[in-house]
């Protein structure tokens, strides 16, 4: 079984790398576990001043694990909501950061996937990058209602995050 996160850092960036390409990068307990970890590390180390997020293959996220869905189906109250909670204190996490976290998306950002990309203090998209709560009417998007932007475009989310989608 190989790794579900990967890490490396490179002039003074740390890269954490969702790996489960095959599954689109679902979220299970292991890689909730190991980018827990990974935040953590690298906003402790001195070398490390930017932490980018990303996907391996084709999409950023796909969300939670389906097979880990089934499993807290039949699962007890008190374990589900232990599960529920580590699940927001993945989402909660970059807040409490004190480098700045990057979410670079390529492809999808579906649901979970969604919520950990709008965590970041900034989420830089690629032009053809889907960023998708669930339910079809619900997306964020280039444009968003907003008329017609220019192919690059910077835009405030919140107080603290910034969106820069349309990038190749």
């Amino acid at each position: 079984m190989s790794e579900p996160l990967l890490i490396e850092q490179k002039e003074g960036i740390a890269f954490l790398t969702l790996n489960r390409p095959d599954k689109r990068n679902a979220l299970d307990d292991r890689l909730i576990a190991a980018l827990k970890q990974a935040l953590r590390a690298a906003d402790a180390d001195p070398a490390v001043r930017v932490i980018a997020l990303r996907g391996a293959g084709k999409d950023f996220s796909s969300g939670a694990d389906l097979s880990a869905l089934r499993k807290i189906a039949r699962a007890s109250v008190m374990e589900n909501l232990a599960d529920v909670d580590g699940l927001a204190e993945l989402f909660l996490f970059p807040r409490r950061l004190r480098k700045t976290l990057v979410a670079l998306v390529r492809g999808r950002a579906l649901a979970g996937g969604c919520g950990l990309a709008i965590a970041c203090d900034l989420v830089l998209a690629s032009r053809h990058g889907a960023v998708r709560l669930p339910g079809g009417a619900h997306r964020l998007r280039r444009g968003d209602g907003d008329g017609d932007p220019p192919p690059q475009r910077t835009r405030k989310r919140s107080r603290s995050s910034w969106w820069c989608v349309g990038i190749s």
